[in-house]
């Protein structure tokens, strides 16, 4: 019988990593087609709160890589407890991460239709300079995953 363990079925890229103090806005989407339950994982951290540090995330998709990004609607969402639930979710604003509740990573699944998604930074109140990191994971539909 065949082990299945994760490093065989899980594939994952890097959307956005680093600190930042500006809105960021991935110019592509990660594509979806072979992709089963694409999660992202947000992780922020060291939010000081002077000033008010915020930040703001947004699910987007489109059928074109680099264009025409819209928000994913609530019922295409999957969030984790520390989330926005989906039936409260209004333009694809899936979590607000404010010195409270950083030190955590935000968890949302994509169940809609489109082609490429991304995930929109946004900065509020000009936060300090922030830790984000941003991960696709997914399951693909041919295994073992390729990376």
């Amino acid at each position: 019988m065949r082990a299945h363990d994760l490093a065989n079925t899980l594939s994952a890229a890097i959307l956005l990593q680093g600190s930042f103090t500006t809105t960021q806005t991935p110019s592509n989407g990660l594509d979806m087609q072979g992709k089963v339950n694409p999660t992202y994982l947000v992780a922020v951290s060291g939010m000081s709160g002077s000033p008010i540090d915020e930040w703001e995330f947004t699910l987007e998709e489109s059928d074109d890589i680099n264009a025409n990004f819209t928000a994913v609607a609530g019922v295409d969402m999957v969030t984790s407890p520390n989330c926005v639930q989906p039936g409260s979710i209004t333009g694809g604003k899936f979590v607000e991460v404010l010195p409270a509740n950083d030190d955590a990573v935000f968890r949302v699944t994509y169940k809609g239709v489109k082609r490429y998604t991304r995930v929109v930074a946004t900065a509020v109140n000009s936060p300090t300079s922030t830790p984000i990191t941003i991960l696709l994971l997914s399951q693909p539909t041919i295994s073992p995953a390729a990376a």
